[in-house]
C-alpha cells in the first residue's frame, strides 16, 4: 500500500481502502498516528511522520513551539509535536494540543500546513528556553527585534509576557549568543558607548561579522564562546578572520566567559589608543 507523501494515509479521504487499512492495522503493519490517519508502525514516532499526519488532517491545526521552530532551527530536539486548535482536544502519544487563537498575521505556511511565524515561535519558546530562543533566532537572522516586539504587542495578556518583555529589553543590542548578551550588559553597565553589534566587514570579497565594533576607530571585540568557536575548523576560521581584520587596519580584542570582567578596562584603554592614533 502506498502512503500519502510516502509517510501517512488519511482513511477519511480514502473510504475505498477501509478493509485494506483494517487488515494492515490488525497485522500490526499500520498504526493510527492521529484519528483515521495511519503510518507504518516502525515510523509512527518519527517527527516528519507526525507533522505529515497533522498536515493531512482535515482539522485546522497550527504547528507550535519546538515543532514550528524546526523549520529554521534544525538541531532543536522535539519529542512532542505541539498543535493549536480552536477547540479542546485530548493529548495523545507524540502530540500535545492547545486550545488557542493565533492572530492571522502571526501564522505562515510550512511543512504543508500552518505554523506560527518565527517571531511568535520565539516568544512561545522563551518560557522554556529563555534568552537562548531569541539569541538563536537573531543569529540565524530569521527574525528582527522589531518583529519580536510586534508579535508581543499582538499577543497581550499571555502568561509569561513579563519575562518576554524583560528578555526583549535585554536583547536591544541584538546578541547572537548568551556570551554576547552578557558582554553587551557589561558594556552598558560600564557606560561605554559608541559600539555596534555583529558589524559586517567585507574582507577579500567575504562578509565577516565582528561581534562588537567601534567602526570609526576600527576597534573590534570578539567573544569566544565554545558553542560557536569550539571546533578545529572554527578555530582556524577565526585566526584567518583576525589576520584579515588586522591587515585591514583593525585592532581585535578577544574575550571569553572567564575573561569578561576585564572587558571594560581593556576597551577603555584600546579606545584611548585608537583615538590618539
Amino acid at each position: 500500500m502506498r502512503l500519502e507523501s510516502e509517510l501517512v494515509i488519511n482513511a477519511t479521504l480514502h473510504p475505498e481502502l477501509d478493509r485494506s487499512l483494517n487488515a494492515y492495522r490488525c497485522r500490526g503493519h499500520l498504526v493510527a498516528v492521529l484519528p483515521n490517519i495511519f503510518a507504518l508502525a516502525d515510523r509512527a514516532r518519527d517527527f516528519d511522520v507526525r507533522v505529515a499526519a497533522a498536515a493531512s488532517s482535515t482539522r485546522p491545526y497550527t504547528l507550535l513551539g519546538r515543532a514550528a521552530a524546526k523549520s529554521w532551527w534544525e538541531e532543536l530536539e522535539c519529542d512532542t509535536v505541539d498543535l493549536a486548535h480552536p477547540s479542546i482536544l485530548h493529548d495523545r502519544s507524540g502530540f500535545r494540543f492547545h486550545e488557542r487563537f493565533i492572530p492571522p498575521a502571526l501564522v505562515r505556511p510550512a511543512s504543508g500546513m500552518l505554523c506560527t511565524a518565527p517571531a511568535l515561535t520565539v516568544l512561545d519558546l522563551i518560557p522554556e528556553l529563555g534568552a537562548e530562543a531569541v539569541d538563536e533566532a537573531l543569529r540565524r537572522r530569521v527574525v528582527t527585534l522589531g518583529q519580536l516586539q510586534a508579535a508581543l504587542a499582538l499577543t497581550p495578556r499571555r502568561r509569561g509576557n513579563t519575562m518576554r518583555r524583560e528578555i526583549l529589553k535585554d536583547s536591544r543590542s541584538a546578541p547572537w549568543s548568551g556570551l554576547e548578551r552578557r558582554a553587551h550588559r557589561v558594556l552598558r553597565e560600564a557606560k561605554i558607548t559608541g559600539w555596534v553589534t555583529n558589524f559586517p566587514v567585507v574582507l577579500g570579497g567575504l562578509n565577516h561579522y565582528v561581534d562588537v565594533a567601534w567602526p570609526h576607530l576600527k576597534l573590534a571585540v570578539e567573544l569566544d564562546g565554545f558553542e560557536h568557536h569550539g571546533g578545529r575548523e572554527a578555530f582556524h576560521h577565526d585566526r584567518r578572520r583576525d589576520a584579515a581584520l588586522t591587515a585591514a587596519g583593525w585592532h581585535v580584542l578577544h574575550f571569553s566567559t572567564e575573561t569578561l570582567s576585564a572587558l571594560p578596562d581593556a576597551v577603555r584603554g584600546a579606545l584611548r589608543t585608537r583615538r590618539r592614533a
